[in-house]
């Protein structure tokens, strides 16, 4: 017969010998069967894994860190199911291999022993000894799902059977487990602690288990002293800390640090001065423990019960620190500070550095963990988030038992789906809405009153108010406004069109409600789209019309969906108002029409207006390059602008030496919008080809490789303009030709200069490689062979070489008749001037 106390000892003590030595005797009878039933130290099996990616093998995966979780023990290798009869085993096991297997599956390292054995009958048994996982250590974990064995979950034996743990196994596994005191009963927890009521709802906790293992981890694992719960308003972060706190509280005796400290204390504090009664969907006022951070450091003392209260009462914050430190150094303290951003919202001193000083002085066991929404910026590496509940058993649990506290029925399939969606998972809104379903006859009525009914609201006001009135920025507010209206996810590029910012400022507000406020999406490309959540929607929807913009905003978005615009009789009107001021000289009259009178939301936003407010602006005697640029930017996002104000925009542009950069974005609104004839937009490539040799010549004096880039980019807009050209019919391709012509000498005059020839044959095979037309290269080459010759005569073997290899590119890339034709040519010049080469240098 097994000897439990002895096995349990020899696993602690890592006796191993002691235990391949007489297990066998002990688990089987003098026939050799195996007649001790299975239990939290061991178990049977079959046969040894073959595979190490299936079902079964995820099984002994399971198995192997549940015994290591536990106590330790031993697998079995080799024993038949029903026969119980040793010898089964076919699989040969080698130990080295199987622990490199386990060393990349798992989270942390757990070196199996194996030793084969003979029964007392002659038959071979494979064992198997899983070690306990050392006090202090982190619980293992698969780090990958195998088959229906999902990664990252806690599993552990607490007898024959391997079990998944709960929020209430938790201690346990965190602490010495030794299994001479696993049963004694005895109270292991802080006797005096002070911890308020509960602030869930619900009188037993749900889920929640990985959230409150890395709070484990973190307590008794982690070096560090501070750790935060963020998330949204009602995910139930102070419901997490509480229980979190609670099973401290009756455990803290059990469980050591990895240093041998145990806990002497909790202390729970709250700044929350407003919770939510998700009975009566009213928002109840709290008495806050504090209000700042002399009166944190007050409370701390005072529940510490360590310090005289005459030391403190009266003291500055010096001195109150001073007696932390003190109060820290002789009682391990773990601190639970609620709420802690309603003193962040309101401006005030939080006390959290100096908190985390005082500890660091005082060398001791004591941390802190504290709930808030945001994400702490200065801290993100000490954050858990907490979201709502994912589609899945600890949502549905949480449903069930929050209709089991309000007496209603269960939500039909359909319903339980809308309510995860409208509550996106979080468990306050969930049970305000199993809540209101006590005072309407159905699911449908609740929901509808919740989106509609004054029943809903205080639990949005709750959960929103303090975080939308403490955004910083005014554009943060006109940022949700627009993701309400838009009425979809839209794309970075959107927002900044419809709030017409630049991208440092989108970036930047972005960042201010994304934790609150925002869900993220992703394209069909992969870009990432942004929309309010779910519950943040309803919020905003009933917000955002106060907005000082919030008509423009709506109608910028209306124009953006609503394709071509039509005219408007009133802006018809003012165009030719301003054209008779602008012909008469009257430039100041005309930038006061446009500028100065109040017009409604349709017109100010409309293209038309925004691109006649352009016109002035750049009509004035001393222009506003930035007004110019904001109205004409805005204009052309929005919709189509004429080609004439391009030209007239682009124009007005050169004159600032500095602007060839910006230039180039303007031809880029042509060459990539929509609307415009494809000989507008090849016009406005030989445009940009142009603007291109003109910042190449900048560079000339002092960077090749940039002189060179530009050309080559240069050569890129005119044979784009040759294609588009080509597409249009349009009559006037040889001039695009001759426009290519003209970049490749340029960037053969360049490539020369700095004897680079190489990279200018390179750089047209790659244009060739491309499929484009090589007309130009083939006129370039005719019309300068005197002029190649000339320069290459000194190497003509190498050029010699050069040109064979773009000969045989060009006669190689060919995808059309026409291409094919001018491709003959194109290889026929270069024959003449390769044999001209030849004849030369012989």
């Amino acid at each position: 017969m097994l000897d439990r106390n002895w096995l349990a000892n020899c696993l602690e003590d890592c006796m191993y010998d002691d235990i391949f030595g007489q297990i066998i005797d002990q688990l089987t009878d003098e026939n050799g069967i195996f007649v001790e039933e299975e239990c939290l130290f061991f178990d049977y099996k079959a046969d040894f894994p073959f595979s190490r990616s299936d079902d079964y093998f995820g099984g002994i995966l399971r198995l192997i860190c549940a015994l290591h979780n536990t106590h330790g023990g031993v697998i079995v290798f080799g024993v038949h199911d029903t026969l119980r009869t040793g010898g089964h085993n076919k699989v040969i096991i080698n130990i080295e291999s199987f622990n490199a297997v386990l060393a990349d599956r798992l989270s942390s390292r757990v070196e199996c022993f194996y030793k084969k054995q003979e029964d007392g009958q002659g038959a071979t048994i494979d064992l198997l000894l899983v070690p306990k996982r050392l006090a202090g250590m982190k619980p293992v974990v698969a780090n990958k799902d195998f088959g229906t064995y999902k990664a990252g979950i806690y599993w552990y034996r607490p007898n024959h059977e391997v079990r998944e743990i709960n929020s209430r196994n938790l201690p346990f596994i965190f602490s010495e487990r030794t299994y001479s005191t696993q049963h004694v009963d005895e109270y292991t927890g802080i006797e005096d602690a002070s911890l308020p009521p509960s602030p869930s709802t619900l009188p037993s906790f749900v889920g929640r288990i990985e959230l409150l293992g890395d709070l484990w981890e973190w307590l008794f694992v982690d070096r560090t002293v501070k750790k935060f719960l963020h998330g949204s308003g009602g995910s139930g972060k102070s419901t997490l800390a509480y229980e979190f706190a609670s099973l401290i509280v009756e455990n803290a005796k059990n469980i050591t640090s990895k240093k041998g400290d145990k806990l002497d204390q909790v202390i729970w504090l709250s700044a929350k001065k407003k919770s939510l009664d998700t009975g009566s969907n009213k928002i109840v006022s709290n008495s806050n423990d504090f209000d700042d951070a002399k009166s944190l450091y007050e409370a701390i003392l005072i529940c510490s019960n360590l310090i005289e209260e005459d030391k403190y009462q009266h003291a500055d914050i010096d001195v109150l620190l001073e007696l932390l430190e003190k109060v820290f150094s002789v009682a391990n303290i773990l601190l639970i500070i609620d709420d802690i951003d309603t003193l962040i919202t309101a401006g005030v001193d939080t006390g959290l550095d100096g908190l985390e000083q005082a500890i660091y002085l005082s060398r001791s066991f004591c941390k802190v963990l504290y709930t808030q929404r945001n994400l702490p910026s200065h801290s993100r590496g000490n954050a858990i988030e907490v979201p709502g509940f994912t589609l899945g058993e600890e949502y549905y649990d949480f449903l069930h038992k929050s209709c089991e506290y309000f007496k209603v029925p269960r939500p039909d399939d359909d319903y339980t789906q809308s309510i995860h969606e409208l509550a996106s998972g979080r468990p306050l809104i969930i049970e305000v809405i199993v809540g209101l379903r006590r005072r309407f006859p159905s699911y449908r009525d609740a929901i509808r009153a919740f989106e509609e009914l004054p029943a809903g609201q205080e639990a949005l006001v709750y959960m929103y108010d303090r975080e939308y009135n403490f955004l910083e920025f005014q554009n943060s507010k006109n940022l949700l406004a627009a993701l309400y209206l838009w009425e979809r996810p839209v794309s970075f590029t959107e927002l900044q069109v419809t709030l017409m910012l630049d991208e440092n400022e989108i970036s930047s507000i972005i960042g201010e409600v994304n934790e609150i406020f925002l869900s993220h999406h992703h394209s069909n490309e992969d870009e990432t789209l942004y929309a309010l959540n779910t519950v943040a929607s309803h919020y905003v929807s009933k917000k955002c019309q106060q907005l000082p913009m919030y008509s423009r905003i709506k109608q910028r978005i209306q124009n953006t969906k609503g394709g071509q615009l039509p005219r408007l009789p009133e802006i018809e009107k003012l165009v030719h108002r301003v054209k008779y001021l602008l012909s008469n000289g009257e430039e100041d009259i005309a930038s006061s029409v446009v500028f100065s009178e109040s017009y409604d939301a349709k017109v100010l936003e409309h293209p038309d207006f925004l691109a006649l407010q352009g016109k002035v602006a750049m009509s004035q005697q001393k222009p506003d390059l930035q007004l110019v640029r904001s109205c004409l930017e805005k204009a052309s996002n929005i919709n189509k602008i004429s080609i004439g104000l391009f030209w007239e925009w682009l124009n007005f542009e050169e004159l600032n030496e500095d602007a060839n950069e910006y230039c180039q974005t303007i031809c880029d609104r042509v060459i990539e919008g929509k609307g415009y004839r494809l000989s507008e937009k090849a016009d406005f490539c030989a445009k940009k080809a142009q603007l291109l040799c003109k910042r190449a010549l900048s560079y000339k004096s002092y960077s090749y490789a940039k002189e060179r880039e530009a050309y080559v980019f240069s050569i890129k807009e005119n044979l784009k303009g040759v294609n588009l050209t080509a597409k249009s019919r349009r009559p006037d391709l040889l001039r695009h030709h001759k426009y290519v012509k003209t970049s490749v000498y340029y960037l053969y005059n360049c490539a020369v200069e700095n004897n680079d020839f190489g990279n200018f044959i390179k750089t047209l095979t790659e244009f060739i490689k491309d499929r484009y037309q090589c007309d130009a290269f083939s006129d370039f080459f005719k019309d300068n062979q005197r002029l190649i010759l000339r320069d290459r005569m000194e190497f003509h073997n190498e050029t010699i070489g050069m040109l064979q290899g773009l000969k045989t590119n060009v006669a190689k890339h060919t995808v059309s008749f026409n291409q094919e034709t001018s491709n003959k040519n194109f290889v026929t010049v270069l024959e003449r001037i390769i044999e001209e080469l030849k004849s030369n240098a012989a």
